[in-house]
């Protein structure tokens, strides 16, 4: 069962992209043709000129965008090179991540808004890796559980 999030926030100006079918990734690509700067829009209303990369929104959510969001890291077993391992496309893996959990995970999208607060920091400063992106945390993220008063 794939589940969407239920909403997405811009990047540009901050409110809320309704439906995939509204917004819009986009990304830029360095000197070695390793992308970053990835960047969820409205289509149309929100376009920044000098991202020359982008996708549907629509197209990258599901399984079938998570597939095409894993091609940036891999080009999987079924297409890999012996003699030539597989190099990333990503020029920062922890902001790519980002952009999957953005996409790909319940109420990280919301939670995100929060990841600044002192509260959510403090709360999570002796977690592992694994637990502040689980869904029953980041419910409670994205409904200010840790904010500071």
């Amino acid at each position: 069962m794939s589940v969407v999030p239920s909403k997405f926030y811009c990047d540009v100006c901050g409110e809320v992209i309704n439906t995939p079918e509204d917004g819009y990734v986009i990304w830029k690509s360095d000197k070695d043709h390793h992308d970053f700067g990835f960047r969820v829009i409205h289509n149309g209303k929100c376009d920044i000129d000098h991202y020359p990369s982008s996708k549907a929104l629509a197209e990258l959510v599901g399984p079938e965008g998570l597939s095409y969001l894993m091609s940036f890291l891999s080009v999987g077993s079924l297409r890999a090179d012996p003699d030539h391992p597989t190099r990333t496309q990503v020029a920062n893996i922890d902001e790519f991540v980002d952009l999957v959990r953005r996409l790909h995970v319940p109420n990280y999208e919301e939670a995100r808004r929060h990841f600044g607060n002192g509260g959510v920091h403090e709360a999570m400063s002796d977690a592992n890796e694994v637990y502040p992106y689980t869904e029953r945390v980041l419910r409670k993220i994205a409904a200010g559980d840790y904010d500071e008063q």
